[in-house]
């Protein structure tokens, strides 16, 4: 049993450093069409969210001022 479960953590501990090796030298942040895998998704759910939040507080803004001069007129 123990050997299997040692097996499964080198592999583990293998394919996530084999993941990592790269051909060029120095490290240079990939362009957003080139992102894959988790940090392409959180970007794209960052950018998702982030454009939303915006609409939010436009509505809100929108709102705001029409109760704002709706109480303007009022007096």
């Amino acid at each position: 049993m123990k050997l299997i479960r040692n097996f499964f953590l080198v592999f583990i501990i293998y394919a996530f450093c084999s993941a990592c090796k790269s051909s060029k030298m120095a490290y240079d942040f990939p362009s957003v069409g080139e992102k894959k895998g988790l940090r392409g998704f959180s970007d794209r759910l960052s950018e998702k969210w982030t454009k939303t939040r915006v609409k939010w507080s436009e509505k809100e803004d929108e709102k705001f001022n029409r109760m704002f001069e709706r109480f303007k007129g009022d007096w």
